[in-house]
């Protein structure tokens, strides 16, 4: 199970489409989160002994995927919210697959996280290497490139084409138009995040690691450069929010570390002021602007999400549903969203849905 793990976070960022019938793509990670299953199930069977999850984690997960399987009978768009019930129950034994990963000894774990850092350092080195090229070849030069030769062979011919007819890659700084660092993922959002939970994490290797830590002190910067340019400001907010959490986590620790906590705030504090000067700034900045085409349409949506809460406020409009709620005839793959991971959630698992979701991570954080 350890080097299966670390395989799977190893390619992860880098999976794959297979394409077994027309407009379908199938990512390869889903078939090895299967095979992982199985593989799992089978070797405890095989030692008579299949390790299983307890705890409320577990539970609220388990009601959480139960509670939107159900929300298949109350969906206007019974095949929609089916193609999304089983891309969930896809990846969701995943979750206990990590369960008893967190059981193993300390060697184990950090195996693992090693593969995870070192995937996503790679993703980040092809996100900033595809930003910087726009400067020799060209904003629209790259983009074409992007998304008709790159995209389509990990994203799958359909899934690139509605990538490439609502793009979200382009970004407006200071009047100039760039091409927002995304390496090849669907959305500059998705690897602003996966750049942001792997940077702690990396910085996490480089204290604890004394024999490598000019290695991981590398990839931190890297990983934190890729994060930077991808230019999501929801990615700038989570990174600031979750570099707080942990400096205050640092500072309640014992004495001894109180002049090296000092240090580290110091020292963010300055990279905090540089970035004020910088696109990176001007960027966060806009977060506030009340005159942000991004920010009317965000809070747009938002309004909107809540007036269909309102209509369906305990089951929600069935998974897969929300597209063609808002908009009837809507197809499968338009990407219409709430913008809001957990007003998504509300909207088409209900509140039970989202208080069943929270629990999970309510419970991971104590």
């Amino acid at each position: 199970m350890k080097f299966f793990l670390a395989a799977y976070f190893l390619v992860l960022p880098f999976q794959w489409a297979l394409s077994p019938a027309p407009g379908v793509d199938l990512a390869v990670m889903r078939v090895a989160t299967l095979l992982g299953v199985l593989f799992w199930l089978a070797w405890g069977l095989f030692q008579r002994k299949v390790f299983v999850p307890t705890g409320w984690g577990p539970v609220f997960w388990l009601c959480f995927l139960f509670f939107s399987t159900l929300s298949y009978f109350w969906a206007t768009e019974q095949s929609f919210a089916l193609r999304k019930i089983l891309f969930l129950l896809n990846f969701a034994p995943i979750f206990f697959l990590a369960c008893i990963w967190l059981q193993q000894s300390y060697q184990e774990r950090f195996f693992v996280i090693r593969a995870y850092v070192m995937g996503a350092s790679l993703l980040a080195v092809v996100g900033i290497v595809l930003f910087l090229s726009q400067f020799l070849f060209g904003v629209e030069a790259v983009f074409a490139v992007l998304t008709q030769n790159i995209l389509p062979f990990f994203l799958g011919d359909t899934f690139a084409q509605v990538v490439a007819t609502y793009p979200s890659l382009l970004v407006n700084i200071s009047g100039v138009t760039l091409l927002r660092a995304s390496g090849v993922f669907p959305d500059p959002h998705m690897f602003s995040y996966y750049m942001g939970m792997a940077f702690p994490i990396a910085c996490a290797l480089a204290y604890h690691e004394k024999t490598r830590r000019g290695q991981w002190f590398t990839l931190s910067a890297i990983l934190l450069l890729a994060h930077l340019l991808s230019f999501s400001r929801g990615g700038y907010v989570g990174l600031l929010v979750a570099t707080l959490f942990v400096l205050l986590m640092v500072l309640f620790q014992a004495r001894r570390v109180y002049g090296r906590s000092i240090l580290i705030a110091i020292a963010l504090s300055g990279i905090v002021a540089l970035g004020a000067f910088s696109p990176f700034g001007d960027r966060f900045t806009s977060i506030f602007s009340q005159e942000d085409g991004s920010n009317k349409e965000r809070i747009r949506l938002w309004q909107e999400a809540g007036v269909y809460i309102g209509e369906n406020p305990f089951f929600g409009v069935g998974l897969g549903n929300y597209a063609a709620t808002v908009r009837p005839g809507a197809g499968y793959r338009e990407p219409i969203y709430a913008h809001n991971v957990y007003l998504d959630i509300a909207l088409v698992a209900g509140l039970v849905g989202l208080l069943f979701f929270l629990g999970v991570f309510g419970v991971a954080f104590l």
